[in-house]
């Protein structure tokens, strides 16, 4: 992700890589006692899985678009897209 961060922000630093790494594990943190809760709450785990898939989707389409943002942006939509990846894993 490193390399990517700074092809699209060459004036990127290395905190803001930092951060972006750390989201994905704050997510997953969130996340992961939420959707345990919501699945046994219904008492199946078909439709938290979906849902994680489509946080999983959102993640990865926020990536797809990140040449689009301006260079300024890049590592704060990859620490939104880099959070939103970790709630769908939760």
């Amino acid at each position: 992700m490193w390399p990517y961060l700074r092809k699209l922000n060459p004036h990127a630093v290395e905190t803001q890589f930092g951060y972006i790494v750390a989201l994905y594990s704050v997510g997953q943190c969130i996340s992961a006692p939420s959707f345990g809760y919501w699945s046994n709450r219904i008492e199946q785990v078909r439709i938290p899985l979906l849902a994680g898939f489509c946080f999983m989707m959102a993640g990865n389409f926020l990536y797809l678009t990140l040449p689009f943002y301006a260079p300024m942006h890049v590592a704060i939509v990859m620490m939104v897209a880099r959070f939103v990846q970790g709630c769908g894993t939760g």
